[in-house]
C-alpha cells in the first residue's frame, strides 16, 4: 500500500513537471464534498486539486483530457481521514469546460479515536464545468469506491457523492 502511494506520487509528479514545461494550462481549485457511507452515514469533504491539460491529446471532433492530482480531508462524525488521488478527466470542449467525466484512484489514512487504517480508493463521477477568464465553478457527482482490509477480509464501501468546486486558472 505505501509503495503503491509512493509510486502515485512520483507519476504525478513527474506528469505535473513535463506538463509545465510544455506551457499548458493549469487549474488549482478547492473543493467541497458531501456523501453517504453505510459505516458512517454522512460524509463531508474538503479538498485541494491540481489540474492540468494534455495540450498533445485531443478527443474528437473538440475535447480534451487533462490530469489531476488532488488531497482531500473526509470528515465524518468520529471518523476523520486524509485521501491522495490521481486521475484522468475527459472534457467534452478543448478549453476544459462542458460536460466531463473523471476518474480517481489512490489512497489514504482513515481514523476513528485512536486507531487508523490505510484505504484504497477508486471514483467515477462526471459534473458541468464553467469558466470567466482565470476563474471556474464545477458540479459534480458520483460514485467512490473505498477498499480497506482487515486481516484477511477486504471490504468494499460504496459511497455515492456530490462536489462543488471554485478555483482559478495560470
Amino acid at each position: 500500500m505505501r509503495r503503491a502511494l509512493k509510486s502515485l506520487l512520483l507519476l504525478a509528479t513527474l506528469a505535473l513537471g513535463s506538463a509545465l514545461a510544455q506551457g499548458s494550462w493549469v487549474s488549482l481549485r478547492g473543493g467541497l464534498g458531501a456523501g453517504a457511507t453505510a459505516a458512517y452515514g454522512f460524509a463531508g469533504s474538503l479538498d485541494l486539486e491540481l489540474e492540468w491539460l494534455d495540450p498533445t491529446l485531443g478527443v474528437y471532433p473538440r475535447g480534451s483530457v487533462a490530469y489531476l492530482f488532488g488531497v482531500e480531508t473526509l470528515l465524518s462524525g468520529p471518523l476523520l481521514g486524509v485521501l491522495l488521488e490521481g486521475g484522468n478527466v475527459l472534457y467534452s470542449n478543448n478549453d476544459r469546460t462542458g460536460l466531463f467525466g473523471a476518474v480517481r484512484g489512490g489512497g489514504g489514512v482513515l481514523a476513528q479515536g485512536g486507531s487508523g487504517v490505510f484505504v484504497t480508493t477508486l471514483g467515477l463521477s462526471a459534473g458541468y464545468r464553467l469558466a470567466d477568464g482565470p476563474l471556474e465553478l464545477g458540479l459534480e457527482g458520483g460514485l467512490r469506491v473505498v477498499a480497506t482490509e482487515y486481516g484477511d477480509v477486504t471490504v468494499l464501501e460504496f459511497s455515492p457523492r456530490v462536489r462543488l468546486s471554485a478555483g482559478v486558472r495560470f
